[in-house]
């Protein structure tokens, strides 16, 4: 019976990773489509040439993607998005082709552009309402894994008294 318990703790473990990884994918595709909906882009502009460039979101996944083995003085800002053990930094300022100069340079990210852009496209709302609901249903798996994972102990330790 214990391990049968056992397996039951492991399944709902299992069940609380695979459903929060299932829960980041959701929302991540669900603000691709909103971004698709209000054809909402990302603005970078060259250091060197000034050149403004919008790109997706696909697009700018992929640009964030790429590892930073330069580093461009004082152009980032720290959001804690990592563990313990790392933290991930977004940055102002990305290091990728420019079409119009056709080589590799700093693109700064027009922040306040895109803030701007968000807000008066009516995407804000819509953009912090799918957030939210990603964040309560990822803490109501968290509380559900917790009660399952209790009520499983209780029933181990009444076992185990018999």
């Amino acid at each position: 019976m214990i391990v049968a318990v056992t397996i039951l703790q492991i399944i709902i473990f299992a069940g609380w990773i695979i459903g929060t990884i299932w829960l980041y994918f959701d929302c991540r595709k669900k603000v691709e489509l909103l971004t698709e909906k209000y054809n909402f882009n990302f603005p970078f502009r060259c250091k060197t040439c000034s050149t403004e460039k919008e790109y997706t979101f696909r697009e700018f996944l992929k640009i964030i993607a790429k590892p930073r083995n330069e580093v461009s003085g004082g152009a980032s800002f720290s959001i804690p998005l990592g563990s313990l053990s790392a933290s991930r930094t977004i940055y102002k300022e990305y290091r990728f082709l420019c079409p119009q100069c056709n080589q590799k340079r700093w693109q700064i990210m027009l922040l306040d552009k895109m803030e701007a852009d968000k807000k008066k496209s009516g995407m804000d709302k819509e953009h912090k309402k799918i957030m939210i609901t990603f964040i309560a249903k990822a803490f109501a798996l968290g509380i559900f894994a917790v009660i399952g994972m209790t009520i499983l102990m209780t029933i181990t330790d009444k076992i185990t008294a018999l």
